[in-house]
């Protein structure tokens, strides 16, 4: 009998280390710890080490995206 993976990381979510994770926004080092301090990204504590899954990364660019107001003056 086969149970469905009720494993949360999907192989298609990798996780990123904070150097991996900054060069994926193309930000410095103190703009990505500074927006997790904020709140703002979410990092995964893995004891002393610290990751970022890619669709978190994702969800923050979508956050930042803001619509361009064509119709402004």
């Amino acid at each position: 009998m086969s149970h469905p993976t009720t494993d949360p990381i999907a192989p298609s979510d990798p996780l990123l280390t904070r150097p991996q994770a900054w060069d994926y926004l193309g930000v410095s080092r103190r703009f990505l710890d500074g927006e997790a301090a904020a709140g703002r990204l979410h990092p995964i504590r893995l004891g002393r080490s610290i990751r970022y899954r890619v669709s978190e990364l994702e969800r923050y660019l979508e956050t930042c995206a803001t619509p361009r107001d064509h119709g402004r003056l």
